[in-house]
């Protein structure tokens, strides 16, 4: 389509969301700058998410269930069938915590003549949320490709791009997941284009199914797709001494998920893993 020089089109992907998924639209709906459209890319809910987007005045557009989900082919998907030049992509699990976020972002991204932005969210619990915006001053960061480290390029929880610039480099759907950070070291690489990060802006991350095996997998797609000196011998052994120093430490799960992750690095060097996209 088109795009609208103006307005904002916002892509939420959804499957079985329903514990989350009216916070986050009502969210989208409260913003201060004027969306023009909310396309939720549904990938075969059964409980009651068609509904809630359906009250939210959503277009809904289906995944093909006769293929294996995709995290990338998916967004392609909702872009496609949105009509602005910029995209706010925002998972069904993430809340805007602050009216003001979605304008900080466009704001930012036109004045460093960026790519994307995005927020970093604040995974609070549920009933224990302070003010948004009262709890740290709002950071921002400019990332290039002489900073970039694998996992701060862009995070499609919660992102703003250029529609120029997604129709220049689709996400790639040969990922199975962080098609967010390949898609910002695309542009950083061809482009030149940096993209900027807002920390502390008020975005809560409500996701009941995140876990370290996600953690593992991104890291481990890093290291064997984008970044090659992340999962070399150097980098593993480096990983098992900063799991030696957690656990001397007490913290316990941060060395286990470390342990883990030097593991598979090295399980990948002999025994590579084909992942597939999955919803946590």
């Amino acid at each position: 389509m088109q795009g609208h020089p103006s307005a904002i089109s916002a892509v939420v992907r959804t499957l079985n969301s329903e514990r989350t998924l009216s916070e986050a639209l009502r969210s989208i709906r409260l913003q201060d700058s004027t969306l023009q459209e909310i396309v939720v890319v549904d990938s075969g809910s059964s409980d009651g998410t068609l509904g809630i987007a359906k009250k939210f005045d959503c277009r809904t557009v289906f995944y093909a269930r006769d293929r294996p989900f995709n995290y990338s082919e998916s967004l392609n998907l909702g872009i496609a069938e949105t009509a602005s030049d910029l995209i706010l992509i925002l998972s069904s699990h993430m809340v805007l915590g602050d009216t003001g976020i979605v304008r900080k972002m466009r704001d930012n991204l036109k004045y460093f003549n960026a790519c994307g932005a995005y927020c970093m969210p604040a995974s609070i619990p549920r009933n224990d949320r302070p003010d948004a915006n009262t709890v740290n001053p709002t950071l921002i960061t400019v990332v290039h490709s002489d900073i970039y480290d694998g996992h701060n390029g862009l995070w499609n929880c919660c992102s703003l791009i250029s529609r120029s610039c997604w129709e220049q480099h689709p996400f790639d759907t040969t990922l199975p997941t962080v098609e967010d950070q390949e898609w910002a070291l695309w542009h950083y690489r061809n482009t030149n284009l940096p993209t900027v990060c807002i920390r502390n802006a008020g975005v809560l991350y409500l996701n009941p199914h995140f876990s370290d095996r996600k953690y593992i997998r991104d890291r481990v797609v890093v290291a064997t797709r984008l970044i090659p000196s992340q999962g070399s011998w150097r980098a593993i052994l480096g990983l098992l001494l900063e799991a030696c120093i957690a656990a001397f430490d007490r913290r316990f799960r941060i060395a286990r998920r470390t342990a883990c992750l030097a593991w598979e690095l090295a399980r990948q060097r002999f025994w590579p893993r084909n992942y597939t996209s999955k919803y946590y």
